[in-house]
């Protein structure tokens, strides 16, 4: 059973409050077994989502911090779910996880999680952390309205990563986001950022935080959700 609460947001300058109302709920998967899963939903019908991909050895709650509140206080509906095998959620009994095979990203139901975000969506933006962001073409080719993809410190070889590709649309948006303390990280994001242009951002940063642990910086979150927000408001496919 899913536990519901009115969550209040404390709002920023020039911004009111925004009360959300904040589930934690199980999303069944077409394999049979369940993810659990956080949500933030705004009262009215949103018309902008968030889905939130943690990275590997993390929990959702644990690795975005404050972002989905703050998400939530700039309108969108928020969903966190963990990834297969970590936390609560459930994962085939003879899968074995491993970083390098992205298994638990294989298999990770993305109908499931755009099967969550409501009818008057037209805007999604799929912010991922290190290997998760393996799956954000799987989200872009399910859904037109994925508009905006952030990847924090990308994960992998710079070989795989000329096999990551998003589909063509002028609609969607690209940041990459990595540490420059991180060598492998920022050599992966600068590879991806020199293929994929233009329509694609890149900014790294000097502090040693990475990961999640980036999603602590205030700074770093009101960035983000400038960027998000400031991106134009795009129609359907037949009318780009």
């Amino acid at each position: 059973m899913a536990m519901v609460l009115a969550l209040c947001v404390p709002s920023g300058a020039g911004r009111e409050a925004t009360a959300c109302v904040f589930a934690e709920l199980p999303l069944e998967t077409r394999h049979g077994f369940l993810l659990h899963a956080l949500s933030y939903r705004q009262h009215e019908p949103a018309t902008r989502a968030a889905i939130l991909l943690h990275d590997w050895a993390q929990v959702g709650s644990s690795c975005w911090g404050e972002l989905p509140a703050e998400l939530c206080a700039r309108g969108f509906d928020v969903l966190i779910p963990d990834l297969c095998g970590q936390g609560p959620s459930e994962m085939p009994g003879m899968l074995w996880l491993s970083r390098r095979d992205l298994a638990m990203l294989e298999w990770l139901d993305v109908t499931a999680l755009l099967g969550w975000v409501g009818s008057s969506v037209d805007s999604i933006a799929v912010l991922c952390v290190g290997w998760a962001g393996w799956v954000a073409p799987q989200l872009v080719g399910e859904d037109w309205r994925v508009r905006h993809v952030v990847w924090i410190c990308p994960q992998g070889e710079i070989e795989e990563g000329r096999r990551w590709d998003l589909p063509h649309r002028s609609s969607l948006e690209l940041l990459l986001v990595s540490s420059e303390k991180e060598i492998e990280s920022s050599a992966l994001a600068g590879d991806l950022f020199s293929r994929l242009n233009p329509g694609v951002e890149l900014r790294l940063f000097s502090q040693s935080e990475s990961g999640c642990s980036i999603l602590s910086k205030t700074y770093f979150r009101t960035g983000l959700l400038d960027w998000l927000c400031a991106q134009p408001k795009f129609q359907s496919p037949g009318r780009q």
